[in-house]
């Protein structure tokens, strides 16, 4: 396949919208999961906290649109975790260029080497990239950088919270056909060792 053929099939299938996938609650408890962060950040803090919560609450209710076969509760948790240590190591990193460069270009390659394991793993892995430029600049201390990245952490937790509360069965018809017909396997299996002409 030629490099402008691949190019045009990306485009293609990034800007073809499948509208027997949307899923309408899914963004819903995903924008509750940011609301829920959001409001009281802003209210008890201020906006660069409002801004922290919502990039962890998005990012991980964000990565739990895609297709993968992890929970999506650990995928929320794992988007967060991974925000808030790249906030954290920018942050402390990003006083010298000297040691902000290396970090962002070793975040980078391995945010690279993380799309092989997945596309999931990819797109969770180029926004922690992300966060670590934009937010840097946010906090004023170290103690302030520890903060944010509990705060963006915690955008992941409450997005798993609500994955868990308000469960979702995205695929529940196609597991349930599929343990319909691991039964019906299982009990031709079992009816074959009593007698082998069944």
């Amino acid at each position: 396949m030629t490099w402008p053929r691949a190019l045009r099939d990306v485009l293609r299938s990034g800007l073809s919208i499948e509208e027997t996938r949307l899923e309408p609650l899914l963004a819903l408890r995903a924008a509750v999961g940011v609301a829920l962060l959001v409001g009281p950040a802003l209210w008890l803090g201020s906006p660069a906290y409002a801004a922290s919560a919502a990039l962890g609450a998005f990012s991980a209710g964000g990565a739990t649109f895609q297709r993968a076969w992890r929970p999506r509760k650990v995928i929320a948790l794992g988007a967060g975790a991974g925000l808030a240590l790249s906030t954290l190591a920018g942050y402390l990193a990003a006083g010298q260029l000297v040691t902000f460069l290396p970090l962002l270009a070793l975040w980078t390659f391995v945010a690279g080497l993380a799309w092989a394991v997945g596309s999931t793993a990819g797109i969770v892995a180029a926004t922690t990239v992300g966060s670590m430029l934009v937010t840097i600049t946010l906090p004023t201390s170290a103690g302030r950088a520890l903060e944010h990245a509990g705060i963006i952490a915690l955008g992941g937790v409450v997005q798993a919270l609500l994955i868990l509360l308000f469960p979702i069965r995205r695929w529940g018809a196609h597991r349930d056909a599929l343990a319909d017909a691991l039964a019906a396997v299982a009990d031709y299996a079992r009816r074959l060792r009593h007698d082998a002409t069944a």
